[in-house]
């Protein structure tokens, strides 16, 4: 590995392979991992399953995204079947409101 010696990662991927950064081979080497964070991860994942429900309806991806992040697929679910994702983006509303109205959603739930 190159000089890394901090990590700090949102979200757990189970599908991507990306579930566990604090393994015996990373222990090994001085570097700080910090992370998932709970509420980056919902919303990450929830953002992530209205892609896949966007493509392909119900899939393994999201199944393996629900072990890790129930609470992200359940918030992903409902973005998805209010098309509030695709409202915003049409509206062309900035990245950080899009964010604050997923992450008052989720503080709702």
């Amino acid at each position: 590995m190159s000089n890394i010696r901090s990590i700090k990662y949102a979200a757990r991927d189970g599908w991507a392979g990306g579930i566990n950064l604090k393994n015996d081979y990373i222990n090994r080497k001085p570097i700080k991992i910090e992370g998932p964070f709970a509420i980056l991860e919902d919303i990450q994942i929830a953002i992530q399953s209205v892609y896949e429900l966007t493509i392909d309806g119900v899939n393994i991806i999201i199944e393996s995204f629900s072990k890790t992040s129930p609470r992200g697929v359940k918030l992903g679910n409902y973005l998805y079947e209010n098309a509030i994702l695709t409202k915003l983006l049409n509206n062309n509303v900035e990245s950080e409101e899009i964010f604050n109205t997923i992450n008052q959603l989720y503080m709702e739930m």
